[in-house]
């Protein structure tokens, strides 16, 4: 064999992917590019390449039949993790994990479970109870309002949250709930936050995604109206008027999940990670925390303490009726 066929063969093996390869395929439902919920899952994904070693590959899909064949081409390359981003795959996952034995499906905000099928629930809900403890005792006017992109069980997790934390602090308070229909449409979300506004709402929390940025342009323009972000920190978009955010490390939650997988202790169950875990937090604009009143921020201290120690259950679902 001459020295430069030996010399190709050598380059050619350095780089083909090792046959034992950790290999991790993510599926969001949006762009990437959102600044929010799939944003935060493509860096996840990204974090397990860094700290694992892992393989990866993203794909975005859009309806039922484009999940169902994300998960089967992914699945059928020998991919042994694949992450369904969002609850609207896990019909998809039950219908194609028999048939992919070796293949791991993690569903995101999910309820499903099977063998190798698990929902990873990120507590968003904890999060939004804290702000809406804040929200409770900041409001002059005693009105609130939460702005969200779709009416689907993630959103309402929060929401729900959000207004028990309100509720806990102050009954009185009166909390509007309000949908636009989408993730994208910053307009709708700014005209409907503008409603809210009008109605005399002067604390806003969106579940939005990249819709959210309405919210606080909406709260920007009304003078003297405070907005709250989510899933990531999102002071710097608005810095006038974001007091904090709800904020999930959905990268720390991929990293729980993924190790359990490469050690080979994946158990297909619903994963609760919150407060307690590390994966949720509340993160405040440090231009604005010193507005807040220290015995405010002394009674989050104390009820976060309650939620990570189990004696505060927050719940995940509405059960007070919100006026519209």
């Amino acid at each position: 064999m001459c020295r430069w066929t030996l010399l190709l063969l050598v380059g050619l093996l350095s780089i083909l992917p090792a046959k034992d390869a950790f290999k991790v395929a993510l599926i969001t439902p949006g762009p990437i590019s959102d600044g929010g919920w799939n944003q935060s899952a493509y860096l996840g994904l990204q974090r397990l390449r860094k700290e694992l070693g892992a393989q990866i590959a993203h794909m975005e899909a859009r309806s039922p039949a484009e999940y169902a064949e994300a998960f089967r081409d992914f699945a059928a390359r020998g991919y042994r993790l694949v992450i369904g981003h969002g609850f609207e795959f896990g019909d998809a996952a039950m219908q194609l994990a028999p048939q992919f034995p070796d293949t791991f499906f993690l569903i995101t905000s999910g309820r499903v479970k099977a063998r190798n099928v698990a929902s990873l629930e990120l507590r968003l809900n904890e999060a939004a109870y804290l702000l809406g403890v804040l929200a409770a005792r900041m409001s002059r006017t005693k009105k609130l309002g939460c702005v969200g992109g779709m009416q689907i069980p993630s959103v309402e997790r929060a929401f729900a949250g959000f207004v028990a934390g309100a509720k806990a602090a102050d009954p009185k308070v009166q909390v509007r709930i309000a949908y636009i229909g989408n993730f994208e449409d910053v307009a709708a979300a700014k005209e409907t936050a503008l409603g809210l506004i009008r109605w005399g709402a002067d604390f806003l929390f969106h579940d939005a995604d990249a819709a959210g940025l309405g919210v606080f342009q909406a709260a920007k323009e009304a003078k003297g109206v405070y907005a709250f972000g989510a899933i990531k920190p999102q002071h710097s978009l608005m810095p006038q008027v974001v007091l904090a955010s709800a904020v999930v490390d959905v990268p720390q939650g991929f990293l729980y999940v993924a190790r359990l997988v490469k050690a080979g202790k994946w158990k297909g169950d619903i994963l609760h990670l919150g407060l307690r875990e590390g994966v949720v937090r509340v993160v405040f604009n440090p231009r604005l925390k010193n507005r807040l009143p220290s015995a405010v921020l002394t009674e989050l201290q104390r009820t976060e303490a309650a939620i990570k120690a189990g004696r505060l259950k927050v719940p995940d679902r509405l059960t007070v009726a919100n006026s519209r």
